[in-house]
């Protein structure tokens, strides 16, 4: 189904399958290797992550429509917003360059900590907008 639906994500998952694991390898190379040579140079150093950025594209059809989507059925006017926490959106974009991709989720909040939360009536409404925009898009 997913084929018939969405062929260039089932290309990506198939080519995230066989390459995430020298990726994230690489990865972690460069960033020992950059901490390394800023620790030699006197420089402090921290490593904070290995998900490659995921940069705002300024045209994506994707993103328009599932925005016309949001508004057609919520009512309300959605929002884009920079967040800092990784995702698996660069991942996917740093192995098929050119992707048309988006992020969305329910409102959360406090990532990976004890105190971390989750609105279950937000999660809902995205899981339903989710199945509708896969409808959507296949249309």
């Amino acid at each position: 189904l997913i084929r018939m639906i969405l062929p260039e994500l089932v290309q990506c998952v198939g080519l995230l399958v066989q390459e995430i694991t020298p990726l994230l390898v690489k990865l972690s190379e460069r960033l020992n290797e950059s901490v390394d040579l800023a620790q030699i140079l006197g420089f402090p150093a921290k490593e904070y992550g290995d998900y490659p950025a995921f940069s705002y594209s300024a045209q994506s059809p994707l993103r328009d429509k599932a925005m016309a989507l949001y508004r057609q059925t919520s009512g309300k006017e959605p929002q884009i917003l920079a967040v800092h926490g990784g995702t698996e959106c660069g991942i996917f974009r740093s192995l098929c360059p050119g992707i048309d991709i988006i992020g969305f989720g329910p409102e959360k909040g406090d990532a990976h900590v004890p105190t971390e939360w989750m609105n279950i009536d937000s999660f809902r409404t995205t899981f339903q907008f989710l199945i509708r925009l896969l409808e959507e898009l296949t249309r």
